[in-house]
C-alpha cells in the first residue's frame, strides 16, 4: 500500500478552512458568538507572541551589542500604542494596554511601595508568570518590583 505524500503547510491550511467554513451553516448563534470569540483570542496571541519574537531579537541585539538600558525598569509603548515593551533588568516582555492598566491601578491603589510590589507579584504570578520566571524574580521583596512601581507610577495614570 502506498503512502499518501503529506500536504503541505498551505493544502493543510486550504483544507482546514473549507472545512470550517462547510460547518458554520450548521452552527447556532450562541455557537458563532463562541468561535468568534475564541477567532478573536487566536489572532490576538498571535499578534503578541510576534511582538515578542521581536522584542527578544531586539534585547538579544542590544545584549550583543554591548548597549546599556537607561535603567533597570522601563515601560515603552509600541508603535501601535496598544502593546507596550516591559524591560525589567535584561528582560524584555510584551504587555496588553489592559495588563498595563491592571499594573496602573495597582500602583496608584496601593498605600505604600511594599504594598503595591505585594500586589504587583500577586497579579503577575496570576496572569503573567512568564514575567517573574523571565526576570527572575522570585518574590514581592525584588527590587525590580520596587522600581516597576516608581516607573508606572510616575509614568501612567490608571483610566477609571
Amino acid at each position: 500500500m502506498a503512502k499518501k505524500p503529506k500536504k503541505t503547510e498551505s493544502e493543510q491550511s486550504l483544507r482546514l478552512r473549507e472545512e470550517l467554513q462547510e460547518a458554520i451553516a450548521d452552527i447556532d448563534e450562541r455557537g458563532l458568538l463562541f468561535l468568534l470569540e475564541q477567532a478573536r483570542i487566536l489572532v490576538h496571541n498571535a499578534h503578541v507572541e510576534h511582538l515578542q519574537k521581536e522584542a527578544d531579537i531586539l534585547a538579544a541585539g542590544a545584549r550583543t551589542e554591548g548597549t546599556e538600558s537607561a535603567g533597570p525598569v522601563r515601560v515603552e509603548p509600541s508603535e501601535d500604542g496598544e502593546t507596550f515593551f516591559l524591560v525589567l533588568g535584561s528582560t524584555r516582555k510584551v504587555l496588553s494596554r489592559q495588563e498595563l492598566r491592571s499594573i496602573a491601578r495597582i500602583c496608584h491603589g496601593a498605600e505604600s511601595e511594599a504594598e503595591a510590589a505585594e500586589r504587583i507579584h500577586r497579579y503577575l504570578a496570576r496572569e503573567r508568570g512568564d514575567v517573574l520566571l523571565d526576570a527572575e524574580i522570585r518574590s514581592p521583596a525584588h527590587p525590580l518590583l520596587t522600581t516597576l512601581y516608581h516607573e508606572v507610577r510616575s509614568t501612567y495614570r490608571p483610566k477609571d
